[in-house]
């Protein structure tokens, strides 16, 4: 057919203005979203000389069905972010009631981190550490968070729907757990985990999206927001450094956290496409994928803690040398002496250390040591049985944290090791994941004095 008789079609836009596309830009303009439903369109071979709305003609109405297109019209209809909104609210009432109501030892059993979560057996700070904010003033650190989570989580939900929302706020928590069980050395509470979660979603549906995000949209996901992510985080990173010189948690943020989060968010988007772009007859299985998808990154770090504990040489790696002795990397970062005992805890402030050392104790009573070194009277109770060391306990009498003290010693090698821990238990047969760690350490320790006492 000559290029003069080929049927164009006229596009009319809302403010009246018209186009001129040949059928194939009209049926891709339609397919990935560049024109809405509702424009007017007049095409000879559909419509004659009329101008007819895209949705009422039938060689158009089928690619409204198109992901893209479906994902354009969401947009355009600016649905109200109902996910969002509860999240931000169930935020704030957490730090509300947190700051009226409780006190700091709600922070001590909801933080998450290595030492309370594995060794402690804290298994729903997986949850609880990211609607609990700074104890000196929770609200205030809610709110600075909120307009972050309202924000980012309304162009979420807008673009993602409900369940592709929860599905990046779920990505978000189980990531940045993971990343501060195994990253972080400080224990970590606060939602900004989950609006990093959210700001990595906005910023990767626009990349996975591409040109099907209409023209008005196109600055507030992929790289428009992307450039902005990045001022922000040089931003508080240099706040950290001029501050303290160290860029690691040490003004209080935790930047492994904030990281955890964001790739959570970015995964969850770019990992599988949401129920918003399936096609009609398959929405509901998809939106139960999302769901299903994102109680499982939800369980893997639950998994984690609960069975982690069972294997103590796992649990402890990496292994750090320090002094001669295998210690965990997490322990290492927290040195500690008592009396001249060099040892380590697992957290800042915790009471329940290990002390490893090549030190004789000689004839010292070693419970009288202890009364004195912790200021505390001692009882002694019968020992737990720990072959071939020489084992001795104790009780710490008006205590209220029932504290027990295990020591063991190798007095016999030519180089003397002593080991000693101190531990809460909740009953008098209590023998938990602190204790089985601390015994791997021991089993260490003697391997490292047999083979320096080997001839």
């Amino acid at each position: 057919m000559p290029a003069d008789r080929i049927p164009m079609a006229t596009v009319r836009g809302d403010d009246g203005f018209e186009t001129t596309l040949d059928q194939f830009d009209l049926e891709a303009g339609v397919r990935h979203g560049r024109i809405p439903p509702d424009t007017e369109v007049q095409f000879e071979p559909w419509t004659g000389r009329t101008f007819v709305r895209v949705h009422r003609i039938p060689e158009l109405r089928h690619f409204l069905e198109d992901p893209d297109a479906r994902f354009a019209a969401r947009l355009r209809k600016r649905p109200f972010p109902r996910a969002a909104a509860v999240l931000t609210a169930f935020v704030a009432l957490c730090a509300l009631i947190q700051q009226v109501a409780l006190g700091p030892q709600v922070v001590t059993l909801g933080a998450i981190g290595w030492d309370a979560c594995f060794l402690d057996g804290h298994w729903w700070a997986i949850a609880t550490s990211h609607f609990l904010h700074w104890p000196r003033a929770p609200l205030v650190h809610a709110l600075g968070n909120a307009g972050y989570l309202a924000y980012c989580g309304y162009r979420v939900e807008q673009a993602w729907g409900a369940s592709g929302f929860v599905k990046v706020v779920a990505f978000a928590m189980g990531l940045s757990s993971l990343a501060i069980l195994f990253g972080e050395s400080m224990p970590v509470i606060g939602s900004s985990t989950i609006a990093f979660g959210l700001l990595g979603g906005q910023i990767a549906i626009g990349f996975r999206q591409g040109d099907a995000i209409p023209a008005g949209w196109r600055n507030v996901y992929g790289w428009g927001t992307a450039i902005a992510a990045v001022i922000l985080v040089l931003f508080h990173v240099a706040l950290d450094m001029a501050i303290t010189g160290d860029p690691r948690l040490a003004s209080g943020v935790s930047h492994v956290a904030h990281a955890g989060g964001f790739l959570g968010g970015m995964l969850a988007v770019l990992s599988a496409r949401s129920a918003v772009l399936a096609p009609s007859a398959e929405r509901r299985r998809a939106a139960l994928f999302d769901l299903g998808s994102a109680a499982a990154v939800l369980l893997l770090p639950l998994a984690l803690v609960l069975a982690l504990p069972k294997a103590p040489a796992a649990l402890g790696a990496p292994w750090d040398r320090v002094s001669g002795f295998d210690v965990p990397a997490h322990l290492a970062d927290h040195p500690i002496s008592i009396g001249g005992f060099p040892g380590w805890i697992g957290a800042p402030g915790s009471n329940e250390p290990i002390l490893v050392g090549d030190v004789d104790p000689g004839e010292m009573d070693r419970g009288a040591w202890w009364a004195t070194q912790l200021d505390h009277d001692v009882a002694a109770v019968d020992p737990p049985e720990v072959a071939p060391w020489h084992v001795a306990a104790w009780d710490l009498l008006d205590d209220d944290t029932h504290r027990r003290i295990v020591e063991l010693d190798l007095p016999d090698r030519d180089v003397p090791t002593r080991v000693a821990w101190i531990v809460e238990r909740a009953g008098p047969n209590d023998f938990g994941a602190r204790e089985r760690l601390y015994e791997e350490i021991a089993t260490r320790a003697l391997i490292r004095s047999l083979r320096s006492s080997s001839p």
